[in-house]
């Protein structure tokens, strides 16, 4: 095995606990008691926007800002996401598509392409953990909820020279049309 495919056991361990948190955290979102109906709607047709802030680690570490538009229909979400990163001395830039499913708990992949210090496709895991209500005034019509979403990312990246992981964990603040 080439020694641009091994990941050292401390990074892994680390986006281990990432995700372990980030499951504790679904653990707190409120779920209906036993035998309670729940009479929301799904979501049809519904758009979402807002930033997102993380810490970054792969070949060395740093942060990546992001902007993301999402479409919503029912369970499934199609999120369009341009990011900057910088991971050691690399800074990357690029966009990446997202196709997601959720239901308290928001998990998804998604492929994109970074520019920057090191050119390449990648591929991505996700998983989030979206909290929030009906906060917004009426002046932000169509939008009626800003959500936070504590997430993890673990991005595939195959710059020019291999192959590299990226772990990204985060926080994304969306304003949406749908209702949480």
């Amino acid at each position: 095995m080439s020694d641009a495919l091994q990941v050292p056991r401390s990074r892994a361990v680390s986006a281990g606990r990432v995700a372990v948190w980030i499951l504790a955290l679904a653990a707190l979102v409120p779920r209906p008691a036993a035998g309670q109906v729940i009479h929301k709607e799904m979501p049809e047709h519904d758009f979402g926007l807002g930033p997102a802030v993380a810490y970054v680690r792969g070949e060395g570490h740093g942060f990546a800002v992001d902007i993301e538009g999402s479409y919503t229909y029912g369970f499934f979400t199609a999120a369009l996401d341009f990011k900057l990163a910088r991971d050691g001395d690399c800074d990357l830039y690029g966009p990446q598509l997202e196709l997601s499913a959720w239901y308290f708990v928001n998990a998804g992949v998604g492929a994109g392409y970074l520019f920057g210090g090191q050119d390449g496709p990648l591929v991505h895991v996700f998983l989030g953990v979206p909290w929030g209500g009906d906060f917004l005034p009426d002046a932000m019509e169509p939008f009626s909820s800003l959500y936070l979403e504590p997430y993890y990312r673990l991005h595939f990246f195959f710059p020019g020279d291999g192959f590299r992981l990226l772990h990204e964990a985060g926080l994304m603040i969306k304003i949406s049309t749908y209702s949480l």
